[in-house]
């Protein structure tokens, strides 16, 4: 989260009289960036996502009537495992594919995975769904048995009680600490990283009391409505909360600024189709989403600038001396659109840009000013300017003098702290002007952040894919989604109503297409139209099925494609055409003045009635008037949608009443049927797309709405709005198994299936028991298992120990600890010093057991008759040598057994046991296991060994060429050296030595003596 830096952070008093000087200097850091990257041309579609994990300790078992879930403070030491595990992979090979990149998150119990190496084209769609998968199995292989980590947006629990659970016993955890004053949250529930302490005490500091964030509740039968607002006072309930965010990597400059502008458009949509926050603090809330309660959260606004006070004086170290009018908080929807073009009309969308920034910004002048005078244009300059409308909030002490031209802090310091639906990426200065062909180069990226967590892969997959996709729909055919600033902010507050995916209308552009491509569509439509006889009118603009069956129109789709004059950059389009996911279209020629008109500008002063219109997310998504049909959304569409505003044939524009445009998701179908992708990847985009049509329509639920009516039908439920322990208990162990593929759950996907996910293989990490013999009772459980044999009472309570049968129930805990060579044996031998005779695994059989003889592998030693040494190999392996033991030490690993010829037969009255016979082979085992490991140590040893006598050896023989060519050198004058000796030859013979760490690089000393006593002759003479 954020732009993390290992240092020492001021305190707020000691930050202030620095912000000026970081708001200032953020200002020409961002100028040199823009300079030295505006320049990049041609980058690649590259994209990612990042999913935010929570960590949970389940208190009691399922049964218990006391059980809680809480949060477990361990995500520090599981991201190290995890960054360990990660290191490991790579070190034995895989890619950077194969990859996945782990980041501390703002809560002690919160993590970030990212996939290791960004997704290039659109075949990877189909494995954005795979790498979280894989990512999910990592995080679990870290998990303690009584741990469980489900992608929910937010621990229904947090502030409740004492919700927390800490490794570290001795740790007291108190509420009302001095970083957050929180009387609901302890401090210590940050994760440790200096950043989010110093991020919560300035924001408070700043602000001038704690923050405070009030919610509706949702009210039930018996709900105490004398305080219908849920309160909370801490950032950690915000930020505390989960999120799916997806990051571009634009082509280049304008490109991520055209993104930039109509991605966010969309993110009131979206945040109401991922909802997923039905809770906050232990009650239910009246709202579906947390974006309101993370703004709230990190408001910072003093009460001038919150309007809440007048208060003319203020602080001049302040921005605007904070008492100038801020119209909302940090966190939350873009201020203003910053495209200066589409296409190559730069005046003219610029003018477009201006009519849709319809509220006043705020910025400092001098700002706006610098940023102007540095050359760039007047949009942009106004969006960063309003950037450094805010203070820094976290300002490191040795970070403060800089290179700004070589380095981006204090740009990255606001930056990072303006959290907006969109965030505008310019690239790191130094991997900005790296070649494009560069693994490390990095472009003009776009995120899209206004997306809540969901319980499963397959819907985040799908989420993600359907972002990546409607952002080449955008830029392949120009979609105009512009809608008025106050209108985007409207549609964010809709968003947070509940059930707004299928009742709260938006605000939303009546005509997305460029008219000059809907004219020539119509055009040709129509052509083809009355060319047709009256016979087979019907048949006309029918759907025809494609290979890859993606519903949309093929001969729509190539009318579009016809409807591309020329490509807008013949190397962009080049390089595009590798990916299959930037075909770019240009409607209307370069020299087209008219169509230029037209497209960008006939729409400026017209009233907003005829340009905008309130729809539901079905109409937005599947159609205007085609919504309510199945077909319009589905991929086995039998007639096309209809793009251009008809209720008739594709193209036509009878009824100025009828559809306006077909809907985004009837869009992405054509666009994959434009560029031709196989069937494998059209199948699997379009299950995601047929499962974002049925949540549009209301057929599948959000996860909110599962999640209310989740714990409104559960049986502690008293519906009075507070969300029981033994609830949200069974809730996240229900939102565990529906997340690992473990239980399908149909209520929420229907007939989609989510894979089984599995925890990942650790070679660094060791179940350690609460059983003081914990490696040997975890190898016996696993011996058990091997032989299939189920343990006496004895046994049973050997394992348990001396706690009671509830105590046995519990989960132990578990110590993760590393696992080397010496350890392994060190602890193995202490297993075998255990079980010695009249031990739990004693190996003698006295004579009043009756077992069966076994086919172990044993080997006569000089012992008396009868005598057998076990080989720990197994049949046909060699016996184990006598007092083997590491580290010099000796154990005496004779074993006797009683002959079988004089074991006594069972009795008939004598019940036949196994159970001694079951230990004596479990110590067997042990012993051969530590032989092996015996053999595997001592085989590394000696190979150490024989690599360290080389290098000995290439060590002398240096060593004796040095001092031979010393002894050479010092018997040869200087005057004496060859004349084609010069000085750079010398410098780089040097060179060569520092790099190559040997000192045989050129002509040695003794070959210098050699010609000179053949230079020496002819000089005489």
């Amino acid at each position: 989260m954020g732009f993390l830096v290992e240092s020492t952070p001021l305190s707020w008093e000691q930050a202030l009289p620095k912000l000026k000087y970081v708001r200032d200097h953020g200002i020409e850091q961002f100028i040199n960036v823009f300079f030295e990257a505006k320049g990049i041309k041609g980058d690649l579609l590259k994209y990612g996502d990042e999913v935010e994990y929570q960590l949970v300790k389940l208190d009691g078992h399922e049964s218990d009537p006391k059980r809680r879930p809480k949060i477990s403070l361990r995500s520090p030491e599981v991201v190290q495992c995890l960054h360990l595990i990660e290191a490991h992979g790579r070190s034995h090979g895989l890619s950077e594919a194969d990859m996945c990149a782990w980041m501390p998150e703002y809560g002690r119990w919160m993590l970030e995975g990212t996939p290791g190496k960004p997704f290039e084209g659109i075949t990877a769609l189909t494995k954005v769904e795979d790498n979280m998968r894989l990512r999910r199995s990592r995080l679990l292989a870290h998990l303690l048995p009584d741990e469980i980590s489900p992608t929910l947006a937010c621990f229904p629990l947090l502030g409740v009680g004492e919700f927390w659970h800490c490794p570290d016993p001795v740790e007291v955890l108190t509420t009302g600490g001095p970083v957050a004053r929180s009387k609901y949250v302890p401090d210590e529930v940050t994760f440790p990283h200096q950043r989010f302490k110093t991020l919560t005490q300035n924001i408070r500091e700043r602000r001038g009391e704690r923050v405070r964030i009030e919610r509706p509740k949702f009210v039930d039968e018996k709900t105490d409505l004398s305080r219908p607002k849920i309160d909370a006072d801490a950032m950690c309930f915000g930020m505390g909360c989960s999120a799916l965010q997806v990051t571009f990597q634009a082509a280049n400059l304008g490109e991520s600024r055209h993104l930039y502008d109509h991605l966010a458009v969309l993110t009131p949509i979206m945040m109401a189709l991922t909802a997923a926050t039905p809770y906050l603090r232990g009650w239910l809330q009246a709202e579906d989403v947390r974006w309101s309660i993370v703004a709230e959260s990190v408001d910072d606004r003093t009460a001038a600038e919150r309007g809440v006070e007048q208060n003319s004086i203020g602080d001049p170290r302040l921005a605007g001396n904070g008492v100038k009018r801020l119209r909302k908080a940090r966190y939350g929807g873009i201020d203003c659109y910053i495209s200066p073009y589409t296409g190559t009309y730069e005046q003219a969308a610029t003018e477009m840009a201006e009519a849709h920034n319809d509220f006043p910004m705020q910025f400092e002048q001098h700002h706006f000013d610098r940023l102007a005078l540095a050359g760039i244009d007047t949009v942009l300059a106004r969006h960063v300017a309003h950037l450094f409308c805010r203070d820094p909030l976290v300002i490191f002490e040795d970070r403060i003098q800089l290179n700004d031209r070589a380095d981006v802090d204090h740009w990255e310091n606001i930056q990072s702290t303006n959290w907006q639906s969109v965030r505008w990426k310019p690239p790191h200065p130094e991997r900005g002007k790296l070649d494009v062909s560069s693994e490390r180069h990095i472009g003009w990226r776009v995120e899209f952040r206004s997306m809540e967590l969901q319980m499963t892969d397959f819907e985040n997959a799908a989420f993600t894919v359907f972002v990546v996709l409607i952002s080449r729909v955008l830029l392949t055919l120009e979609l105009n989604l512009y809608v008025p600033i106050s209108k985007l902010e409207e549609n964010m507050r809709t968003a947070h109503k509940m059930n707004a995916v299928t009742e709260a209308e938006f605000w939303f552009r009546k005509n997305l297409l460029p008219n000059s491509l809907v004219r020539q569509i119509d055009a040709k439509v129509n052509k083809r139209a009355n060319n047709i006889k009256s016979s087979c009118n019907n048949e006309v603009g029918q759907t025809r099925s494609t290979s890859h069956g993606t519903g949309s129109s093929s001969s729509l789709s190539s009318e579009i494609g016809a409807a591309s004059n020329t490509a807008k950059n013949d190397n962009a389009a080049s390089t595009r055409a590798a990916t299959d996911m930037n075909t770019s279209f240009n409607p209307i020629s370069e020299d087209d003045e008219e169509g230029v008109d037209q497209m960008f500008r006939e729409n400026i002063d017209i009233p907003d009635a005829e340009l905008y219109e309130k729809m539901t997310i079905r109409e937005i998504l599947l159609g205007k008037d085609c919504a309510a049909s199945k077909e319009s959304g589905v991929k086995s569409s039998s007639s096309s949608p209809n793009l251009c505003g008809g209720q008739g044939l594709p193209g036509t524009s009878t009824s100025s009443s009828g559809c306006h445009f077909p809907g985004l998701i009837p869009l992405c179908r054509i666009y994959l049927d434009f560029i031709g992708v196989d069937s494998v990847t059209a199948q699997k985009i379009n299950k995601y797309l047929d499962f974002i049509v049925a949540r549009a329509k209301g057929d599948l639920p959000t996860n909110a709405q599962w999640i209310r009516e989740f714990i409104r039908n559960h049986k502690s439920y008293k519906q009075d709005s507070r969300v029981p322990p033994d609830t949200a208990y069974d809730l996240l162990m229900k939102a565990k198994r529906i997340g690992e593929g473990e239980e399908q759950c149909k209520e929420l996907l229907g007939d989609f299936f989510v894979d089984r996910c599995y925890p990942a293989s650790n070679p660094f990490v060791f179940d350690q028991a609460a059983d003081p013999i914990s490696k040997r009772s975890v190898t016996s459980s696993m011996l058990d298992k091997f032989f299939a044999t189920s343990p006496g009472p004895q046994q049973r309570s050997t394992n348990v120990g001396d706690g009671t049968a509830a105590a046995a129930a519990e989960p132990r805990d578990h110590e993760v600890v590393e696992i080397t060579m010496e350890t392994e044996v060190e602890e193995l031998r202490n297993d075998l010093r255990r079980a010695s005779p009249g031990g739990p695994m004693s190996p003698t059989i006295g004579p009043a057991s009756s077992v069966t003889t076994s086919n172990l592998s044993t080997s006569t030693s000089g012992g008396p008759t009868g005598t057998r040494r076990l080989s720990p190999g197994g049949p046909g392996a060699p016996a184990a040598p006598d007092n083997f033991a590491p580290s010099g030490r000796t154990v005496d690993t004779s074993i006797t057994f009683a002959s079988p010829a004089t074991l006594p037969k069972p009795s008939c009255n004598e019940p036949c046991s196994t159970t001694n016979f079951v230990e004596a082979r479990k110590r067997d085992m042990l012993e051969g296991y530590l032989q092996r490991a015996k053999i595997r140590r001592d085989h590394a040893l000696r190979h150490a060994l024989r690599k360290k006598r080389e290098k000995m050896q290439q060590y002398a023989s240096e060593v004796e060429a040095l001092q031979r060519d010393i002894r050479t050198s010092e018997g040869v004058a200087a005057s004496a050296l060859p004349k084609g000796l010069s000085a750079n030859m010398l410098v780089e013979a040097s060179t060569d030595f520092s790099n190559r760490q040997s000192y045989r690089i050129s002509m040695s000393p003794s070959a210098l003596s050699r010609a000179v006593s053949q230079e020496a002759p002819r000089d005489r003479h």
